[in-house]
């Protein structure tokens, strides 16, 4: 029976990891605000990988430096 349980835990995570895409892919057609999308988008990542901190970085092209757009976890608050 182990082979069942590990194959339901496997189809639980695509579940939780294709619910997420879906999310996201809604989320891109429906907010225009990049901050909003952006955060919204690292929570959803963050989730499907079971992290406890994430983070999005940009590029200034200008200075082509990268800076921190959005993040998520103890060190963001």
């Amino acid at each position: 029976m182990p082979d069942y349980n590990n194959k339901e835990d496997d189809l639980k995570k695509q579940i939780l990891q294709l619910n997420a895409l879906n999310k996201i892919s809604f989320d891109l057609t429906r907010t225009i605000d990049l901050d909003i999308l952006l955060n919204k988008i690292i929570k959803y990542a963050a989730k499907i990988v079971e992290g406890k901190a994430a983070s999005i970085l940009l590029l200034d092209k200008e200075k082509g430096e990268l800076y921190f757009k959005a993040s998520l976890g103890k060190k963001s608050q």
